[in-house]
């Protein structure tokens, strides 16, 4: 992680080793990501994209995290087309494109999940929970 750049500006990158993209454009290609959802008629395609993502993720397993996130996305953003139409093409293009740029200059998006818990950690062990009625 790169927290600043040469002039002491915060910029927050993550660098990614070179395999780990070439994870995630063979697993993009395959169609691990949107399979399902890039054919008028989906019959096995579930199936089909439930064999391509297992195989890819026995490789490893962390980069199936927004492979997945995208596949269980997808539905959902086409549900609200009025303000995802342009971003749904771009969610089931078999075009990986790892540059952090706006939706509109890339070929291909993939989803993500920004979160923390309360206590800001990532300790989920520290986490407190309550069941209210």
């Amino acid at each position: 992680m790169r927290t600043h750049d040469r002039y002491g500006h915060r910029v927050d990158e993550v660098t990614f080793h070179p395999s780990w993209h070439k994870l995630m454009q063979m697993s993009v290609q395959a169609g691990a990501h949107a399979l399902s959802w890039q054919h008028e008629q989906p019959q096995g395609n579930h199936v089909a994209r439930a064999a391509i993502f297992y195989l890819c993720t026995e490789a490893e397993a962390g980069h199936g995290c927004p492979i997945s996130m995208t596949h269980a996305a997808y539905p959902v953003l086409a549900a609200y087309q009025e303000t995802t139409a342009p971003w749904l093409p771009l969610l089931t293009t078999n075009e990986y494109d790892p540059g952090l740029r706006s939706p509109e200059e890339k070929r291909g998006l993939l989803c993500g999940m920004g979160m923390t818990e309360k206590q800001g950690g990532s300790d989920v062990r520290a986490n407190i929970t309550r069941l209210n009625q």
